[in-house]
């Protein structure tokens, strides 16, 4: 398949899983706004993206765009998406630079041992990454789950973080998930991605 040049505005079906799409469209510098629909028939989806459920919105890497299944859909585009990518969001702290590893269901079958490159103490940014406010696990428990991480979206992962939102129903961050303690054995494809 030819490479798609990707636009602001452009309205996308990318694919998540063999032959599992989500309905994405662009804003400026590739970040792409994704919304809680998927289809296997990209070719013919059609549907209001006005009336679409926001799912997340992220700026893939390069990679993933070169890598990804991505089809141009000749469909209205959602009007004024662009607050989207100005919302509050959480950001990693590093307070170390020591490189540690971590054990995901540990002592099990299933073990996956992932780096704990991405892991460190939560604050809350600005779209400018301005600190609004320093987290904590215990405390901030509602904000921690009602905004996004701000994470590039890399081939493979960003793929399967999309899946994983299909099977939920819902924007799923394995990431924070494994920070707060929740990990289903549903995501052992995520962290082994991430094991990578």
């Amino acid at each position: 398949m030819a490479k798609v040049i990707i636009r602001e505005n452009n309205v996308l079906a990318i694919e998540t899983r063999t032959g599992l799409f989500v309905i994405a469209q662009a804003l400026k510098h590739r970040t792409l706004v994704f919304f809680n629909l998927f289809t296997t028939a990209p070719q013919s989806f059609d549907t209001n993206l006005g009336n679409a459920e926001f799912l997340c919105c992220v700026t893939p890497v390069k990679a993933f765009f070169d890598n990804a299944t991505i089809i141009k859909l000749k469909i209205k585009q959602a009007d004024d998406i662009e607050h989207y990518g100005e919302q509050n969001h959480l950001l990693f702290e590093l307070l170390t630079t020591a490189t540690r590893s971590v054990k995901v269901y540990e002592g099990t079958d299933d073990e996956v041992i992932i780096p704990s490159a991405f892991m460190g103490e939560l604050k809350l940014v600005d779209f400018r990454i301005n600190t609004l406010q320093h987290l904590s696990k215990k405390k901030d428990t509602d904000i921690i789950y009602s905004h996004q991480l701000d994470t590039m979206g890399m081939w493979g992962e960003l793929n399967e973080r999309l899946y994983l939102s299909y099977r939920y129903g819902k924007y799923v961050e394995p990431s924070k998930d494994l920070m707060m303690g929740n990990i289903p054995l549903e995501y052992k494809v995520y962290y082994q991605i991430m094991a990578q």
